[in-house]
């Protein structure tokens, strides 16, 4: 399973699941996209989504 932390939230939050599993979305290349941009793309990336 993926987990991306959408950028409103603390980085410090992924330390909560396991380790590579889970990214802020800045990590993975996509700040200040909109939302429906970035959903669009975490789907493509097969990507569980959490948010707040």
């Amino acid at each position: 399973m993926k987990i991306i932390i959408d950028e409103c939230l603390p980085k410090r939050v992924t330390q909560f699941f396991e380790k590579g599993s889970t990214y802020t979305v800045p990590q993975i290349g996509l700040s200040a996209s909109k939302d429906t941009e970035l959903l669009n793309e975490l789907d493509k990336r097969e990507i569980d989504i959490l948010s707040q």
